[in-house]
């Protein structure tokens, strides 16, 4: 038990240390993609965070690519999607493709 609390303690603490920056928060047609141009680069992404009113949420951990030695190649990696969204990124940009309901979505680029 004290290992639960002490490991969510430590995952809080890393989330503060975080700088959180807002992509996008707006309501999505079923299906409906948006492209948001980053200027960040990729090597220092953390994470994507997608959330909706009804507090579902999703999150999309940055994976460096392991056969490149570009720092700045890699993929967001889906570790929890509650949304039914995609995530794709390409040089520097992001794309989300909502799922097939509409839903009021927010976006937040952890770096």
């Amino acid at each position: 038990m004290e290992i639960d609390q002490e490991q969510g303690q430590k995952q809080e603490q890393e989330q503060e240390q975080l700088t959180s920056i807002s992509l996008s928060s707006d309501n999505f047609a079923a299906n409906e993609s948006l492209v948001i141009a980053i200027s960040i680069k990729p090597s220092a992404f953390k994470k994507l965070l997608l959330k909706n009113n009804s507090g579902q949420r999703a999150e999309f951990l940055w994976q460096k690519n392991t056969v490149s030695d570009d720092p700045d190649k890699g993929y967001f990696k889906e570790t929890l999607n509650d949304l039914g969204v995609k995530i794709n990124h390409t040089g520097d940009s992001v794309v989300i493709i909502n799922g097939g309901a509409a839903q009021y979505l927010k976006a937040e680029l952890k770096v």
